[in-house]
């Protein structure tokens, strides 16, 4: 509907854009970032509004922008740009350009906005979507995954592992006396020592690896891609780390 040449998608993380998809000139381009600092893509980004230029090469200065390229290696004269919102949450913006001046009207821009208020819909609601998904999976007081979970996460990385001949690790782990403890100091000190429990097997262990609630206080750790003596290591790691810890009540006892 719009004559253009260019047009990408650019997804917010952190302060970056992340380009998830860019078409310039009859090519793709995979995936890539541009910061938000002196580009039109930013400008968009940080004011929270839409942008029209009939002429980007002339317009582009008054706003503080240095215009550069992305895609093939030349500059576009129109251009526009908007917010891609939902929800109140700014998820990133949407932009077409052309290699002739003067390409787009209000109408053209207004239908961009049309589409971006339909696009940043469908991207919300599947973020939400998946964000629901993986609570479901976790324990909600560690953050550790649930029983069932890890379990179908387990028997996953096992058939993977039969496949590859490659090696996986599991260590089963629980805490020596936490019924006394709990009796002695209260259901909420117990939930503390569970949650920096958690902590310390996350800070040991690889992005790749997962960390599971058994039930109680037993924890279940696989590790992807160890062998047993790696396995050891990183238990006895674990296990020392937690004998240094020392945690008080709400009474500093």
């Amino acid at each position: 509907t719009i004559d253009a040449d260019t047009y990408y998608v650019g997804l917010l993380d952190d302060e970056r854009i992340r380009l998830e998809l860019l078409y310039d000139d009859g090519e793709f381009y995979p995936t890539t970032t541009i910061t938000t600092d002196h580009s039109l893509a930013g400008w968009v980004v940080i004011n929270r509004n839409s942008i029209l230029m009939k002429d980007a090469i002339k317009e582009a200065p008054s706003i503080g922008i240095n215009m550069t390229t992305i895609g093939k290696d030349r500059l576009s004269r129109s251009w526009m740009g908007t917010p891609l919102e939902s929800g109140g949450e700014l998820l990133g913006m949407v932009a077409v350009a052309s290699y002739k001046p003067a390409q787009f009207g209000q109408s053209d821009l207004e239908l961009l906005q049309n589409l971006a208020q339909h696009a940043a819909m469908a991207i919300y609601n599947a973020r939400h979507h998946e964000e629901v998904t993986q609570q479901a999976c976790l324990d909600s007081l560690t953050g550790a995954y649930n029983h069932g979970s890890f379990l179908e996460l387990l028997e996953k990385e096992a058939a993977q592992t039969v496949e590859t001949g490659e090696s996986i690790c599991l260590i089963m782990l629980d805490i020596d006396y936490f019924k006394k403890y709990n009796d002695e100091y209260g259901h909420l000190v117990g939930d503390e020592v569970l949650k920096h429990l958690i902590e310390v097997i996350k800070a040991n262990i690889k992005g790749r690896d997962i960390v599971g609630r058994w039930g109680g206080e037993e924890f279940s750790i696989l590790l992807v891609k160890a062998d047993g003596v790696q396995g050891f290591q990183v238990a006895e790691r674990i296990r020392k780390l937690i004998t240094t810890f020392n945690m008080r009540d709400r009474h500093n006892k």
